[in-house]
């Protein structure tokens, strides 16, 4: 099952799936996505607030996918949309 079929049988319950991924070494689960994306999933749980916070974001808390050189520049344009931060 893809994670496109597992969201879409999860809608088909009335759920709102939302992906995270666990950084390896660590406990805390990572969410995946566009920040649009994340407010999407922070409202389908309810939460009236967010955190924010104002540290300046370096190169080691992102982590990022390698996009393979030989795929199509189609493919590339969409894994550019999505990106996956984590905490320290």
């Amino acid at each position: 099952m893809t994670i496109e079929e597992y969201a879409d049988l999860a809608r088909s319950f009335g759920l709102y799936p939302i992906h995270v991924e666990s950084v390896p070494g660590h406990g805390d689960m990572s969410f995946i996505g566009t920040l649009a994306e994340y407010f999407q999933a922070v409202k389908a749980m309810g939460t009236m607030t967010v955190f924010v916070s104002t540290i300046d974001l370096s190169e080691d808390l992102f982590i990022y996918q390698k996009i393979d050189e030989d795929d199509d520049d189609d493919d590339k344009d969409q894994d550019s949309d999505s990106s996956m931060m984590k905490r320290k």
